[in-house]
């Protein structure tokens, strides 16, 4: 199951994120309801 969350700050830019696997997270932005805009893979725990 995918689990979607929001980054906390700043709010008003909504970004998105969601885990990958156990290692990776991914930093998205919707464009519209049918589009994302992958901004960033990232290791989680860096």
């Amino acid at each position: 199951m995918l689990k979607i969350l929001p980054l906390h700050e700043p709010r008003k830019m909504r970004i998105w994120s969601f885990r990958l696997d156990r290692k990776y997270r991914v930093i998205f932005i919707f464009r519209n309801k049918e589009t994302i805009e992958i901004i960033d893979v990232n290791d989680h725990y860096q």
